[in-house]
């Protein structure tokens, strides 16, 4: 084979720098949010949120105080705090860019 194939994705996005092991812990306190409130998978709750963007802002911040105070383990989901902070910007990030009025 003398020619080289072409891809030109120079300009795209690298989802290949992304570390997926981060996101495990995301989704694992996706799962865990999902059984506490009875999710529905078609119709996540977390996007049904009244006041969206403060609530996930404020909920963001109590996980990383527990994180910087040395707790580094929730008391309640017993998942890392640093997780639960994660989601919680992934969510505070989706309202603050969506541009829910209610958000």
């Amino acid at each position: 084979m003398k020619n080289k194939g072409i891809k030109n994705d120079q300009k795209k996005n690298r989802w290949d720098c992304l570390p997926l092991p981060l996101f495990e812990g995301i989704a694992k306190v996706m799962t865990y949010g999902a059984k506490k409130y009875n999710e529905n998978p078609d119709d996540p709750n977390w996007l049904k949120v009244k006041g969206g963007k403060n609530r996930y802002y404020a909920a963001m911040m109590r996980h990383l105080c527990s994180y910087q105070k040395g707790e580094l383990i929730d008391t309640e989901s017993h998942l890392k705090h640093i997780d639960h902070f994660m989601f919680n910007a992934m969510a505070f990030s989706y309202f603050v860019n969506s541009g829910d009025i209610d958000g």
